[in-house]
């Protein structure tokens, strides 16, 4: 920073700092004049220091220009968006394979009443004009299904696993010893 460079990458700068160093970090990136690109799981830096936000997803950048908390508003509208768009499209394939039984309900039926008519000519008619129809459906309905299985793999979203720990001292034995620290030492410049 004393030498006054243009741009600055930094890969988890907060790491490791105490909160003094931290907002006096913080402080310096927000008055620095270049362009800083960092990367950071820290909330606060990115809320007090970002303009923009790429996001890595699925081996794509996802670029937002704006203050974090607008992303993760938006991040949050969009993961609705997607959810509501997987439940019609679980929807939608669920009446394309009704309806792709249904018609190969009425190509049976269809085949069934064929062969009770007595005219052979009437009867190669009504099975060729059926199979045609129902060939014809039949692809439309696969066709149909394979669009849908690709835009559900398009909205796929991933689970989010949020870890719950309970650290209960009811739980623990009172006769175990859980730490115990002898000669311990603790600090940088004066321990």
């Amino acid at each position: 920073l004393q030498e006054h460079p243009d741009i600055l990458f930094l890969d988890e700068p907060t790491n490791h700092l105490d909160a003094s160093n931290r907002k006096s970090l913080m402080g310096m990136l927000r008055r620095f004049a270049g362009t800083v690109v960092m990367v950071s799981h820290d909330v606060e830096l990115l809320r007090t220091c970002s303009t923009a936000i790429w996001h890595l997803r699925e081996g794509k950048v996802e670029v937002f220009e704006g203050a974090y908390d607008d992303y993760v508003q938006e991040q949050e509208h969009l993961q609705e968006a997607r959810s509501k768009k997987i439940e019609e499209l679980k929807k939608e394939k669920k009446h394309v394979r009704e309806a792709y039984q249904k018609e190969h309900q009425r190509a049976a039926h269809s085949k069934k009443k064929g062969k009770q008519e007595s005219d052979k000519l009437l009867r190669g008619a009504m099975r060729e004009s059926g199979s045609r129809t129902v060939g014809k459906n039949q692809g439309r309905l696969s066709e149909l299904s394979d669009t849908l299985a690709r835009e559900l793999s398009e909205h796929f979203v991933p689970e989010e696993i949020i870890p719950h720990f309970s650290l209960s001292a009811a739980e623990i034995s009172s006769s175990k010893e859980l730490v115990c620290i002898r000669e311990g030492v603790c600090g940088y410049e004066n321990p």
